[in-house]
């Protein structure tokens, strides 16, 4: 009896590597853009607030992301759905866009998370001046790791404020 379930767990264990084994195999490993060499690289820096007022939610912060690059802010509940979100060309550090909390977007989200992010272009085109400085895939950025992440899009710059209950 006892050589049987020690049969059936090394089996179990030998099925579940394979698994393992197979998912792998066919993933390649996505690497950070890195920048071109000779080429000056920009330090990205930014903090995120979020809070709430009555109906209103305000997502705000500071970014000395160039003026001219668009910028994405959005409102996004504790099960990683957006919710609400606004795209805008940035004009000056301070950056602050507020959403009225309706029962249509917002029933059933008990936490809210406010985000300021700014990509290649996963929102709209970038202009040439601020691909100019900073790459075509956001490369020429030199940001802490905690703010920013990378996809197949480049290196997005994501500032995230802390988490907060909505009732």
């Amino acid at each position: 009896m006892r050589n049987k379930l020690l049969m059936k767990t090394i089996t179990a264990a030998i099925a579940v590597l394979m698994i393992i084994f197979a998912a792998g195999c066919g993933s390649t490993l996505l690497t950070r853009p890195q920048p071109l060499a000779g080429v000056p690289t920009h330090l990205i820096t930014g903090e995120c607030e979020i809070s709430v007022d009555g109906e209103q939610i305000t997502v705000s912060g500071t970014t000395d992301i160039m003026d001219g690059a668009q910028i994405h802010v959005s409102v996004v509940a504790q099960n990683g759905m957006v919710i609400d979100h606004n795209i805008f060309t940035k004009n000056g550090d301070e950056i602050s866009r507020t959403f009225t909390i309706s029962a249509d977007k917002y029933e059933g989200v008990k936490q809210i998370t406010g985000y300021i992010t700014c990509a290649p272009s996963m929102y709209g085109a970038q202009p040439q001046n601020v691909i100019d400085a900073y790459g075509k895939k956001f490369e020429q950025i030199d940001v802490e790791t905690k703010d920013n992440i990378w996809n197949n899009d480049g290196i997005v710059v994501l500032f995230a404020s802390e988490t907060i209950d909505i009732q």
